[in-house]
């Protein structure tokens, strides 16, 4: 009997640390605090309500953009995703870019909604009109109705880089 309450012992307390045992992940920003995230599907969903709020989401990052270190992308949908980068320009979050696509990421911030960003290009004359005006006929990380959704982050936690 005795034997047998040492070993119980010795499982609960193994089973126990597993528990506690936490996944690596390196933070940008702000500290996350434990809190309940919604996936970018809420998000959008939910979109109407959550413009200017702080928000809480989790998900896989599909990119980081090509022309900014400092912005991933989390995919919504075939034709949707959330940009996220973070609110101070000063100190602009720096992603390394090979390591952090298909990882899991948590970000707290500003939701917001803009009409549209233009495309980059290799060319900045190409993407002006005559009139020295930027063209804005072409839209990257554009939704189907030209609408950008953005998450000005104060903190991101990106797993297993």
């Amino acid at each position: 009997m005795r034997k047998l309450l040492v070993l119980l012992s010795i499982l609960m307390i193994f089973i126990s640390c597993e528990k506690n045992k936490t996944e690596n992940f390196t933070n940008f920003g702000s500290t996350i605090n434990e809190t309940k995230f919604i996936t970018p599907q809420e998000l959008i969903a939910q979109k109407d309500n959550l413009e200017w709020r702080e928000v809480a989401v989790k998900g896989k990052i599909i990119s980081v953009c090509e022309h900014s270190i400092s912005l991933i992308d989390l995919k919504v949908n075939d034709s949707t995703e959330v940009n996220v980068f973070n609110i101070d320009n000063d100190r602009p979050f720096v992603f390394p870019k090979e390591k952090c696509i298909g990882k899991q990421a948590e970000i707290v911030g500003i939701f917001q909604i803009k009409d549209g960003f233009p495309k980059h290009s290799e060319n900045e004359k190409a993407d002006k009109d005559n009139k020295g005006k930027v063209k804005t006929e072409e839209y990257e990380h554009n939704d189907k109705n030209g609408k950008v959704y953005i998450i000005k982050a104060t903190g991101v936690n990106i797993y297993g880089i």
